[in-house]
C-alpha cells in the first residue's frame, strides 16, 4: 500500500515494527514481508520491541492494514500520541475511531481509498501537515476520552448508577439546614453559646437559660425561617442529577406543635415543591432503608440495626469522635460524591472539605473509589495468571511463550472462571452447596458433569 501511494517520492519513509523469528509461520511471514520490501531503502523492518515510543516519535501517521484483529492496542497507542490512523474497518476497529475525523477506517479489499487517505495525510507542504495535525489532535482528544482507565471507571460507575442508583438519606437540621445560625440569630447574643458541649442546643447555654432556649425553637416560624447550609441546596440538586436517589430523612421535635409542618414548608421554599415527596419524617431513622445517611448527630439509635452507613456532617459537638467518615461542606460537590461512594464501597474514607485539609487530602478520586469497589467484589484472582503483565512484556520483546496466553490456556482459564462464578452465584441450592469442577458443562447437559472432583460445603445462613 505504501509503494502504491509513494511511487517515486524520496521524502517519505515506512517503518515496519514487529518482526518475530520464533515459530516457523512467523519466520515465513517475515520473509514474505522482506520480499515485498524488495530492498526499497525507504522501508525499514524492525524486530518486536518494548520501546515502541522511539518509533511513534518518528512517525506522522499510523498505517495499519491488518486483516485479522479485534480492537488493536496499537491504534489506541498511536491516537494517544496524536497520530492519525489509516486502518481497515474490520472487527472492533470502527468502534475505536470515527472515519474521516480521527483517521480513516476503510474496507480492506479496495486499495484506492487507502491511497487517497495517504495522499491527504502525506501531501507535501503545509496542506498535508495541517491535515495531519488536525486529525492527530482530534485523535488524541478522542483517545483520552475513550481509552484511559479514568474513562473506563467513569463508564462503569455510570452504568452502576443507572442500574441500581444508591439511596442517599440527608438529615435537615444541622446538616442541610443551618440550625445553629438560625438559633444564634434568634438568640440575639443573650449569652455565649458553646456548641462543643452537646448536640442539644439547650445544653449549650447557661443552665439558667435553658427554658429560654427551648422556647425559641418551639416558637412558630422558627423552623420555616432557618437558613440553608452553604452549598446544601445546590448539592441536593447535583446529587439527584448524577443519578442518586436523595431523600430528606429528618426527625421532628416531638414537643413542638410547629416543627413537622414547617419542615415541609422549608423544603417547598428552598428545594421546590417536587422535593416535598422526598421527605421522610421519622423519630427513628434506623427504620429507614438507604445506603448512606448524611447526619450530624453523634449517636443514632433506634429499634433496628441500620442498613445505611452514616457519613458524619461536621459540627462542634461531633468532632471528638474518631474513625468516622466525615463531610465538612456541601460546596465541593465532587468531594461529596467521593465521600458517598467511598463509604458505600469500603467503609470510611478520609474526610472531605475543611477537615481533610489538615492531612492534605481533599477526598478520594473516582479512580481510587472504584479501585476499592473492585476490591470488594468476589475474588476470582486465583484463576488469573499472576505474571500476565510480565509475560506480555516478554511477548512484545519477542520471546516464545507470549502472555502465557496461548489459546488453549486462555480457554481453560475462562472455563474455570465460569465454573467458579456459577458455583458461587447459583440459586439452585440454599443451605447445601456442591462445588463442581466442570459445573457449567454439567448444567448444559454434557456427560462429563462434575467429573471426579467433588466436595461438600455446608453453609450456615
Amino acid at each position: 500500500m505504501f509503494k502504491k501511494w509513494a511511487q517515486g517520492r524520496q521524502d517519505v519513509r515506512l517503518i515496519v515494527v514487529g518482526a518475530r523469528y520464533i515459530r516457523q509461520y512467523e519466520i515465513d511471514y517475515v520473509n514474505k514481508v522482506k520480499r515485498a520490501i524488495d530492498g526499497d531503502p525507504r522501508i525499514e523492518l524492525h524486530d518486536v520491541t518494548n520501546d515502541v515510543d522511539q518509533y511513534y516519535r518518528q512517525s506522522d501517521v499510523l498505517l495499519f492494514t491488518s486483516l485479522n484483529e479485534v480492537t488493536p492496542m496499537v491504534i489506541a497507542e498511536a491516537m494517544m500520541r496524536s497520530l492519525p490512523v489509516i486502518t481497515t474497518d474490520i472487527a472492533g476497529i470502527p468502534e475505536m475511531l470515527t472515519n474521516g475525523v480521527h483517521g480513516f477506517a476503510l474496507p480492506p479489499d479496495d486499495p484506492v481509498p487507502f491511497v487517497d487517505a495517504l495522499a491527504q495525510l502525506g501531501a507535501a507542504g503545509s496542506e498535508g501537515q495541517r491535515r495531519r495535525l488536525q486529525m492527530g489532535a482530534a485523535a488524541r482528544k478522542h483517545a483520552t476520552e475513550t481509552f484511559t482507565n479514568a474513562i473506563m471507571v467513569a463508564q462503569y460507575r455510570a452504568a452502576a448508577l443507572s442500574l441500581a442508583p444508591p439511596i442517599v438519606l440527608v438529615d435537615m437540621d444541622g446538616c442541610l439546614v443551618d440550625w445553629d445560625a438560625g438559633f444564634a440569630r434568634a438568640w440575639g447574643g443573650r449569652s455565649p453559646i458553646d456548641r462543643r458541649l452537646s448536640y442539644s442546643m439547650e445544653e449549650c447555654v447557661p443552665p439558667t437559660m435553658k427554658a429560654e432556649a427551648t422556647a425559641i425553637f418551639h416558637a412558630e416560624g422558627f423552623f420555616r425561617g432557618l437558613p440553608p447550609m452553604a452549598g446544601g441546596v445546590a448539592a441536593m440538586h447535583a446529587l439527584a442529577a448524577k443519578g442518586y436517589r436523595v431523600f430528606l430523612c429528618t426527625a421532628p421535635v416531638l414537643s413542638s406543635a410547629n416543627c413537622a409542618g414547617e419542615k415541609f414548608e422549608w423544603v417547598r421554599a428552598h428545594l421546590g415543591p417536587e422535593w416535598v415527596r422526598q421527605i421522610i419524617l421519622t423519630s427513628d431513622k434506623t427504620t429507614v432503608r438507604g445506603d448512606v445517611l448524611i447526619d450530624d448527630k453523634p449517636k443514632i439509635t433506634g429499634a433496628h440495626y441500620p442498613v445505611w452507613q452514616q457519613l458524619m456532617f461536621n459540627a462542634p459537638y461531633n468532632l471528638s469522635l474518631d474513625g468516622r467518615a466525615r463531610l465538612a461542606t456541601w460546596e465541593d460537590v465532587d468531594g461529596v460524591v467521593a465521600a458517598i461512594d467511598g463509604l458505600m464501597c469500603s467503609g470510611p474514607l478520609p474526610s472531605v472539605g475543611a477537615a481533610a485539609e489538615t492531612n492534605g487530602d481533599d477526598g478520594a478520586s473516582d479512580t481510587s473509589m472504584m479501585a476499592k469497589a473492585v476490591a470488594a467484589l468476589p475474588d476470582f484472582s486465583h484463576l488469573l495468571p499472576p505474571d500476565y503483565r510480565k509475560d506480555y512484556a516478554a511477548w512484545r520483546a519477542g520471546r516464545e511463550k507470549g502472555a502465557k496466553g496461548e489459546l488453549a490456556e486462555a480457554i481453560t482459564r475462562m472455563e474455570d472462571m465460569q465454573d467458579s462464578v456459577l458455583n458461587n452465584t447459583s440459586d439452585e441450592f440454599t443451605e447445601v452447596h456442591v462445588f463442581r469442577q466442570g459445573y457449567a458443562s454439567w448444567r448444559r447437559g454434557r456427560s462429563g458433569g462434575a467429573k471426579a472432583t467433588k466436595s461438600l460445603q455446608v453453609s450456615q445462613l
